[in-house]
């Protein structure tokens, strides 16, 4: 006894090659790849002797050829697009499948159709939350239909898709805003870098490279302190401390060692968190403003007010040559000493004042010296206080003179008294 088991096999056959499609379109993202890998199945199928997938215009409604196999070279460039009206169109946004015989084609397609022998063709949408995204067409020039058990598996076929053109979608405008997103960061002529928690590199920019004249696989994973001098180390612990509170966001200035030898940077660092509030990534730019702090330097050590510049937290940052000497400071490293404690006569409640107030002057006893000083609020490009400038002069001798001048004037008025008590005491 003989029993036809053709339907079987082929049944085996479809599920085999569902199950091959199905594992690798999960590990392509490309639309030509997953083209690609769909034609080499469906190629496969009792039948199928063309096919070519189609995008559907979101905006307009047409479709536009992505890909195909088989299909000759003239004959694809005139199924390359249709509009929103065309019968093509219409049958690749359709809720279900459509199969027809070329001869049931509109006069022009059926001609075209009948010029390369094709005799069935079917349409199969692919869609995504409902939504018409791609279609499959294929095209048989051997059969005048496809079997009902191809038809399933090319509905099987076109679920599975998409999905699979959805994500490549997501990942190809995620890779497009990337794109642009690096052109924009690599056009600037700011240094910008991202680091880990830990402080490694995990993104360097053109003009990081260049600046320090590294190669961009050579700082990734390495950590970012070595560009800096030991001395700034201190400064920056302190900021990128800041970063874990509200806002969230720093300014300072600092050198870098770089290709051209120390330079003077503006630094504005972001820290990015996650859900749990730990820090996650430091994304920073900077500019170098070496220039600037050599001008700044040379006016205020060729003056002789005293000046110095302090962190919002109020640790000294510079100090001009005037200031430390005047204070008794020369030769001494004042980096990131508390202000109160460099200029000992400030008090805790001048200290809150000059926070409170964008200007404030106030006179002091500091290491021996008498000095009156004015601040003033240096804001950071965020709006937030970013230090303190202060200008101060030296009032010693001028206080001596008014010490004498008043011990003088004592003398004399006690010298009056004793005269006029001595009068008294004759004429009694």
């Amino acid at each position: 006894m003989m029993r036809d088991i053709t339907a079987r096999k082929e049944a085996e056959k479809i599920l085999e090659l569902e199950r091959h499609l199905g594992i690798t379109l999960n590990t392509v993202t490309e639309m030509k790849d997953i083209c690609r890998t769909v034609f080499d199945v469906v190629l496969q199928l009792d039948g199928v002797d063309w096919a070519a997938v189609y995008l559907v215009d979101e905006k307009e409604g047409g479709i536009e050829l992505l890909d195909h196999r088989n299909l000759p070279t003239e004959f694809a460039k005139r199924v390359a697009r249709f509009g929103n009206d065309a019968p093509q169109s219409q049958r690749a946004r359709a809720q279900s499948p459509t199969c027809f015989r070329a001869s049931e084609a509109t006069r022009e397609t059926r001609v075209l159709y009948e010029s390369e022998g094709v005799h069935a063709v079917a349409v199969f949408p692919i869609r995504f939350e409902n939504h018409p995204v791609a279609s499959l067409s294929v095209a048989s020039k051997t059969r005048d239909g496809f079997p009902p058990f191809v038809q399933k598996a090319l509905e099987s076929v076109a679920v599975q898709l998409g999905g699979s053109f959805a994500r490549a979608n997501t990942l190809d405008a995620l890779r497009r805003s990337e794109a642009r997103y690096r052109g924009v960061v690599e056009s600037q002529g700011e240094l910008i870098f991202r680091c880990d928690d830990a402080g490694r590199f995990t993104f360097v920019n053109d003009a990081m490279c260049r600046t320090l004249g590294k190669e961009a696989a050579d700082m990734i994973g390495n950590t970012a302190d070595v560009y800096a001098y030991d001395d700034d180390l201190p400064t920056l612990i302190v900021h990128f401390e800041k970063l874990l509170e509200a806002p969230h966001r720093v300014a300072f200035e600092t050198r870098a060692r770089t290709a051209a030898g120390p330079r003077w940077f503006r630094w504005e660092a972001c820290a990015f968190l996650d859900g749990q509030r730990k820090l996650v990534e430091v994304q920073t730019v900077g500019r170098d403003v070496t220039e600037l702090a050599h001008e700044r330097n040379s006016q205020s050590e060729n003056t002789s007010d005293l000046v110095v510049i302090a962190s919002e937290s109020g640790h000294v940052w510079f100090a001009n040559k005037a200031c430390l000497s005047t204070l008794g400071c020369a030769g001494t490293a004042v980096q990131d000493m508390p202000l109160n404690e460099f200029i000992s006569g400030l008090s805790p409640d001048q200290f809150e004042e000059m926070r409170r107030s964008t200007r404030l002057e106030a006179s002091t006893a500091a290491r021996g010296a008498h000095i009156t000083i004015a601040t003033s609020t240096i804001f950071g490009l965020d709006g937030n206080i970013f230090g303190f400038l202060g200008l101060g002069r030296d009032i010693t001798e001028m206080r001596d003179h008014e010490e004498r001048d008043n011990e003088n004037r004592m003398y004399e008025a006690f010298g009056r008294m004793a005269s006029m008590v001595s009068h008294e005491i004759k004429t009694l």
